[in-house]
């Protein structure tokens, strides 16, 4: 970063990428269900400062990376940062989907790790929602954890995952009904920014 001449401080808001959700096997079974986790949100913070800011490296993280269709968990997002000002973790990739019996209940992961540095606003980010299996052939797909300036992607049953929207969110997870063969890839997270 370098700032224009006569520059007293800087505002900096910087967000992690979300991660991306897990992908799930085709379970082949009537009776059975693929349920995978959700990717989180990346944390995010601001902070205002007054010195030490010039020449500072600035770190854009990735967004999570979808595995493979299958049983694999979703890659996690990058760290975004401002030099050693402040950085923020990226969110936890979403777990793979084995085939289970219904009714089945998963949870939607877990929170990002919380920014460091010193900043006046920090937030970690969120975790997916739960994912619910009523019966081999009924239920919905963990919904992507969201970021400070994005949504968590979403999916119908037995399509792959959706993608996150706007920075920083996670990528939903899938579900894949029983009598489905086809394993479904995971959504991909979203980058971070740092504005």
């Amino acid at each position: 970063y370098t700032p224009t001449a006569g520059t007293n401080s800087v505002v900096v808001e910087v967000q992690g990428g979300g991660g991306a959700g897990g992908s799930g096997v085709g379970p082949g079974n009537a009776s059975n269900v693929a349920l995978s986790q959700a990717g989180s949100g990346g944390s995010y913070a601001k902070g205002n400062y007054t010195s030490g800011f010039s020449g500072v490296t600035v770190t854009v993280g990735a967004g999570g990376v979808a595995a493979a269709a299958g049983n694999n968990a979703g890659g996690a997002g990058g760290a975004s940062s401002f030099g050693a000002l402040l950085s923020c973790p990226g969110g936890p990739g979403g777990g793979g989907g084995p085939s289970v019996a219904a009714p089945a209940m998963l949870g939607g992961g877990n929170f990002s790790s919380a920014p460091s540095g010193t900043s006046v606003v920090r937030k970690v980010g969120k975790p997916g929602s739960i994912g619910i299996a009523l019966t081999g052939a009924s239920g919905y797909a963990t919904t992507g954890g969201d970021s400070f300036f994005g949504n968590g992607g979403q999916t119908a049953p037995g399509s792959a995952g959706g993608a996150a929207n706007g920075y920083g969110g996670g990528g939903s997870g899938v579900f894949i009904p029983g009598a489905s063969s086809t394993p479904l890839q995971g959504g991909a997270g979203a980058p971070g920014v740092v504005i």
